[in-house]
């Protein structure tokens, strides 16, 4: 889709207005199908189903169709429930060609299955065929493994595999030209439960690559990740605080990872809440250039980095990982001398009141920076309120913000989603939409400092 900004500055308000086109989705549920299944029994090959917000108690079956199944917002608002009575997704046959993106499927439920009986799949069973997931969740299914992946060719990236009671993922028959590709996925609290071998992924006769992926917390008791007959190419990989033998059978170092007992001590990961209850925890625990990892959930408490270069991200992206600040009155973050590495990635911070005084003290609702070149990307701000900088206060430092939205955020003062005094700001592919400044910049308020930039930025129905 193309997209043409018409730009107006008046009294300090930046606003646009978008003229573009888009091509209409294939299926809409519920507006055109009332059911999933109704949708995926209608669709024919190239078709997209597009799904709205909300939790879908269904049990779905593709056999050899070509289609993608998405949610509408492209974040994981589209939830498919299995009752802890039926499996989520079954799919079938050699010409099936399935891609998912953006959907969680939990509470899974498929019984346990007999070694070599080629059922199970509590989550998903995908058989044959060519599929791709993208940023989906699979979460809390049980009496059997939650995703199985037989005979096809299988590429899940972003993906997270969480909390299963049966084993995460299984991937066996896919050999030769058949294989299996996880890439920058997470596998976390997952259960072998009587499997025995592979709590977080168990492969047989198959061939596997595993790039970037984070599996942690799982218990086997035998071993976490099981490969035989055939081989697991594991790289840029962290392995660690898991209850089991971290690897068992053919599995292959190919470099760059950290595969140890220990994730803070060995592999500078700070697991929340797992290993550590809040996020403040973690930081007073860490060193600069450690890295906290946060979990999916909602957070009330809020932080302070205390002068450390630190990585805080999220293990499954900002629709699932949040920072609601209703239960305080003060900003969410603080972030002090924070130079590189330091990043804040992957979070949505929302509700946080940092206070409507004009005064110099009432700064920053979400985010506060003083001073230091930190980077911020993958974030949403929503509905974040303070005196000078509704979303964001920067004061003296260098700032990267990328790929960000800022959406209903206020400032009493100046500044609706983000104030920048004496230091420079770079804004990169970000979204500010319904902001509002009482006094000036509806959408940024900028005093001093040269170098200022903005890149491929969606700036709409901003006020001052």
């Amino acid at each position: 889709m193309s997209i043409h900004l018409t730009m107006n500055i008046i009294a300090g308000v930046v606003s646009a207005s978008l003229i573009g086109s888009a091509s209409a989705a294939d299926i809409r549920v519920p507006l055109d199908q009332p059911t999933i299944q109704a949708a995926i029994d209608s669709a024919v090959n190239g078709d997209v189903i597009v799904i709205d917000p909300g939790t879908y108690y269904e049990s779905l079956n593709v056999f050899d169709k070509q289609i993608h199944i998405r949610s509408l917002s492209g974040t994981k608002d589209v939830i498919i429930d299995g009752q802890n009575i039926q499996q989520c997704l079954v799919a079938d046959g050699e010409s099936t060609n399935l891609h998912i993106s953006n959907m969680i499927f939990q509470n899974g439920y498929a019984p346990k299955v007999t070694r070599g009986s080629g059922t199970g799949g509590s989550g998903l069973r995908l058989s044959f065929g060519t599929y791709l997931l993208e940023d989906c969740i699979v979460r809390d299914c049980s009496g059997s493994t939650a995703l199985v992946c037989n005979a096809g060719k299988f590429d899940l990236a972003d993906c997270g595999f969480l909390d299963n009671t049966a084993r995460g993922v299984k991937v066996w028959n896919s050999y030769g030209s058949r294989y299996a590709k996880f890439t920058d996925c997470s596998f976390l609290g997952n259960d072998a439960g009587g499997m025995g071998y592979g709590a977080a992924l168990r492969v047989s006769a198959a061939r596997v690559e595993i790039d970037g992926c984070t599996i942690a917390e799982n218990t086997g008791p035998l071993s976490i990740v099981s490969c035989s007959f055939y081989a697991c190419d594991i790289s840029n990989s962290i392995i660690c605080n898991n209850n089991g033998q971290n690897l068992e059978g053919e599995c292959n170092d190919l470099g760059n990872n950290c595969i140890s007992e220990q994730c803070d001590d060995d592999c500078n990961l700070f697991l929340v809440p797992q290993e550590y209850s809040t996020i403040q925890d973690g930081i007073d625990a860490c060193l600069a250039g450690d890295t906290i990892m946060v979990s999916p959930g909602i957070y009330y408490d809020t932080f302070d980095n205390n002068d450390k270069n630190i990585i805080f991200r999220s293990a499954l992206g900002p629709d699932v990982t949040i920072f609601d600040g209703s239960q305080t009155d003060m900003s969410m973050a603080t972030l002090r001398f924070c130079d590189s590495p330091g990043e804040i990635s992957g979070f949505t911070f929302q509700n946080i009141d940092g206070g409507t005084d004009i005064n110099q003290s009432v700064i920053g609702g979400a985010i506060r920076i003083k001073t230091g070149a930190p980077k911020i990307n993958n974030c949403i701000f929503r509905n974040c309120r303070s005196g000078y900088g509704g979303a964001i206060h920067s004061g003296g430092s260098n700032v990267d913000i990328d790929n960000c939205a800022f959406i209903d955020c206020v400032a009493t003062g100046n500044g609706g989603a983000a104030t920048v005094i004496n230091g420079l700001a770079q804004f990169n592919d970000c979204l500010f939409k319904g902001n509002h400044a009482t006094l000036y910049g509806g959408s940024i308020h900028i005093v001093n400092g040269d170098g200022h930039s903005m890149t491929d930025c969606k700036i709409v129905d901003n006020t001052a």
